[in-house]
């Protein structure tokens, strides 16, 4: 698929998911965003989308969604101790379930959201919001399903999601851009 479409795809979605993020209170209008947790996603989609595309057709917003719970856990581990999770392998996000579980382990064990209560309910259902967005987002470029242009669109939705997870871990760890005047 060609690269101008592709990169018109991922600014169209992320423009709608930041709003959706910023109406619901999980980022700001700008993505918070560092080189380092960039380079993550690049050495951790392979291993990603092989979970993700099998699982795609039967739970698509869980197969998307699964890409943002990532970028929080690599952002959670960027803060906590880069040093470790710069190389961290990818299995070790998986929940006890797997893959199937990876959403309630990065936020019930690194952000102590226990599942039970309102709060992660709530969550929850933000991020929800956010996959299913996405997922109308690539039903809506009107592509074959299981054609090859609808692989590298969901490659490019679980990118998109996997930086805005790593938004919102950003800023639920208590990081925001600020202006800074240097004059």
């Amino acid at each position: 698929m060609d690269e101008k479409l592709l990169s018109a795809f991922e600014g169209r979605l992320l423009d709608n998911l930041l709003r959706i993020g910023k109406d619901n209170g999980l980022t700001d209008e700008k993505l918070l965003q560092t080189e380092d947790i960039g380079k993550r996603w690049q050495e951790l989609a392979p291993e990603y989308m092989a979970d993700a595309v099998p699982a795609v057709q039967d739970y698509p917003s869980f197969s998307v969604g699964c890409a943002l719970y990532l970028g929080m856990g690599i952002a959670w581990g960027w803060d906590a101790d880069w040093d470790t999770y710069k190389t961290a392998e990818y299995k070790s996000f998986y929940g006890d379930q797997g893959f199937d579980n990876m959403d309630d382990h990065i936020t019930e064990h690194l952000y102590g959201l226990r599942k039970w209560t309102t709060e992660a309910k709530q969550f929850q259902d933000k991020v929800k919001q956010l996959a299913e967005a996405t997922v109308t987002a690539i039903r809506h470029e009107g592509v074959e399903p299981q054609s090859q242009q609808a692989f590298y669109l969901f490659h490019s939705a679980c990118k998109v999601m996997f930086f805005m997870g790593a938004s919102i871990g950003l800023k639920r760890l208590g990081y925001k851009l600020e202006k800074v005047n240097f004059n």
